[in-house]
């Protein structure tokens, strides 16, 4: 992860990483070295401190993260949208990597229908691109083992 953050950096002025909860509990608790007589634990005292308060870190190595909401696709609770086995680094201030762009006015017309109801429609258009311009990186943990919906 390290690596990939350090090559995601170079493109930008800083790196965010963005995971399901279930990755960030996987770099958590789990990772923690106690102190030894000549070494230091993993985590810093704050570290450690925010997986006792919140249940996660917050900060790997100086790089922020942000969760991602964790939605699952049946009422069992297995199966996931996002693969929590993925987290995403991407560049910060630098180049955008997803582009929104609406174009033109919100075009809005109503219609009275015979009972006298009225239907209001309104529309506008939107676009989405994302530039792939070896600027970002994904990490997989397959310790991870829950499954999810492609």
């Amino acid at each position: 992860m390290f690596k990939l953050v350090s090559v995601v950096k170079a493109y930008g002025n800083g790196a965010v990483i963005f995971a399901p909860s279930e990755f960030v509990g996987a770099m958590g608790p789990d990772a923690i070295v106690p102190v030894g007589a000549n070494y230091q634990g993993v985590y810093h005292p704050q570290d450690i401190d925010r997986i006792h308060n919140e249940g996660y870190i917050n900060i790997f190595r100086g790089t922020p993260i942000v969760q991602l909401p964790l939605s699952y696709t049946d009422e069992n609770n297995k199966t996931t949208y996002i693969d929590p086995q993925l987290a995403y680094v991407l560049p910060t201030g630098g180049e955008r990597v997803v582009k929104v762009v609406l174009e033109g006015d919100t075009q809005i017309w109503d219609y009275t229908n015979a009972d006298q109801s009225m239907e209001i429609n309104t529309y506008r258009k939107l676009g989405v691109a994302i530039l792939t311009h070896h600027n970002w990186g994904i990490y997989q943990n397959t310790g991870i083992t829950q499954t999810y919906v492609e």
